[in-house]
């Protein structure tokens, strides 16, 4: 069961990156560089915390600890968020939607996670 969670996590990072690029890329050639910077520095803001998270998850299924982990990446996601609003130049809309578009990972993974494990 702790490999079923540990690749859980580890595909949410994966998609949450290959919607990431797949977003910043998009609005590069539709929009320019600086769009895409600030979509790709949303997506970081949800992609680096959440593999901090899969990468110390896979080494425990207890519950105490994963909920600290989880509040851990919770404050990380905000501090990122604060320091490329505060120190960088993004533009915030697209910001926010590289966020969303990080956080579709989830969605995806729900829809797709039982295929993907049960070997259909």
């Amino acid at each position: 069961m702790n490999s079923l969670f540990a690749t859980a996590q580890w595909s949410v990072v994966t998609k949450q990156l290959v919607l990431g690029v797949f977003t910043a890329v998009a609005i590069g050639f539709g929009f320019g560089l600086g769009p895409a910077k600030s979509v790709a520095a949303g997506v970081l803001c949800i992609a680096l915390p959440s593999a901090y998270f899969a990468w110390v998850s896979q080494r425990t299924l207890v519950g105490s600890r994963i909920l600290a982990q989880g509040v851990v990446k919770t404050l990380s996601s905000g501090a990122l968020m604060a320091l490329f609003l505060g120190f960088e130049k993004v533009e915030v809309a697209w910001f926010l939607l590289g966020m969303v578009a990080s956080q579709s990972a989830y969605v995806w993974v729900l829809a797709r996670g039982s295929e993907e494990h049960s070997g259909r």
